[in-house]
């Protein structure tokens, strides 16, 4: 206590105003840096959130958009059978399986259900892609293609395709439909996430406004006192000294 009244014996009145203005702002200024760092990583985590819903919609309308074209090229194979059909079909189905597994490698951790789809998806589109190729191969020649088609193994023109393999195409189109709808929970999830997220932003604000205020307050309290006892003995003693009293000391 001495040391600090010595201390402020030192300071100039000015001194004592800009420290006391100081020490009632320091608490606002760190709620304020407190603040900024709070909402900067509110943003960041908004902007990380958006990135993963687009991503993932991008994912699941590509994911979509192959698995038309695979279905398309494959019922194409086994209407015409040769060669040129059946290259098309391979390269989708190679690309497909390429997209299964650039998917994979980019789920989020916590996202066990979607690799179950995408693997589920890859194991049953292989499945068919075999199934195809070793009942239905390509045939050379249209000698061949022309039997097929009168055995009732092919057609031309929209006639009836194997039912086994239009079925295991509507199979893996229902589990893009689920892929797609547990992308869509984990996008609705991670919003859920934000949204508490920037609750608890704001709780955090208002509780520390309402800690600090009355911190600064109390701060710019003591120093008001402490600045007013010096101008009160000077007050006194100018006031003693023009009423013709120089007998008592001047101390201030």
């Amino acid at each position: 206590m001495k040391f600090f009244t010595s201390l402020m014996r030192r300071v100039s009145v000015r001194g004592l105003v800009l420290l006391g203005f100081f020490m009632a702002l320091l608490p606002l200024l760190m709620g304020l840096f407190s603040s900024i760092l709070a909402v900067e990583d509110l943003a960041a985590q908004s902007q990380k959130v958006v990135y993963h819903v687009a991503e993932e919609a991008q994912n699941s309308q590509e994911l979509l958009e192959k698995l038309n074209e695979l279905e398309l090229k494959g019922k194409h194979y086994l209407l015409m059978r040769d060669s040129g059909s059946f290259k098309e079909y391979r390269l989708n189905h190679e690309q497909f399986g390429e997209r299964l597994r650039k998917l994979m490698d980019s789920v989020k951790p916590g996202q066990d259900h979607i690799v179950e789809v995408l693997e589920d998806l890859a194991k049953n589109e292989k499945a068919i892609f075999d199934s195809v190729v070793s009942q239905y191969p390509p045939l050379q020649s249209s000698f061949a293609r022309l039997a097929a088609q009168q055995s009732g193994q092919m057609g031309v023109g929209g006639e009836k395709l194997p039912l086994q393999t239009v079925d295991g195409f509507q199979g893996i189109k229902a589990r893009a439909g689920d892929l797609a709808f547990q992308y869509s929970a984990h996008v609705d999830q991670e919003a859920r996430d934000l949204e508490a997220l920037s609750f608890g932003v704001k709780y955090r604000l208002i509780v520390q406004a309402a800690m600090l205020l009355p911190i600064s307050l109390v701060l710019l309290t003591i120093f008001v006192y402490v600045l007013h006892q010096p101008l009160r003995q000077m007050d006194h003693v100018i006031r003693t000294l023009g009423a013709g009293n120089f007998t008592h000391p001047i101390r201030v």
